[in-house]
């Protein structure tokens, strides 16, 4: 099923993004679609855990209820089996990929062409 991969950064939780997430959102199929955040741009500052629970909030409180947190922050872990597992999963089911204005690792990238 096609999708879309959303890549935002700077204010995006702040309130300015908020008429075009709620339109990801939509394009998703609506709020009980599954929205995957993956957080890979806060990753050098060691801030991608925070930025991915941010992203969860975010979108739930935009009325998202299945938003999962998909750490996909460097290479390592874009070989890790069971983060390779999760980011099949969420390609199989997700709409919408959403990534913090980052690209996405290399072993990844072919997975999220099919998104």
């Amino acid at each position: 099923m096609p999708g879309y991969l959303l890549l935002e950064g700077g204010a995006e939780f702040g309130g300015q993004m908020a008429v075009p997430d709620r339109r990801a959102i939509e394009l998703a199929g609506g709020p009980g679609s599954l929205i995957s955040i993956i957080p890979t741009a806060a990753a050098p500052d060691n801030n991608h855990q925070r930025a991915g629970r941010n992203g969860v909030s975010w979108f739930q409180g935009l009325g998202a209820t299945q938003v999962q947190l998909l750490p996909l922050i460097d290479k390592a872990s874009a070989n890790d089996p069971a983060i390779a597992a999760s980011i099949a999963q969420s390609l199989a089911a997700a709409r919408v990929l959403w990534s913090c204005a980052s690209i996405i690792p290399t072993a990844a990238a072919g997975a999220s062409s099919r998104a």
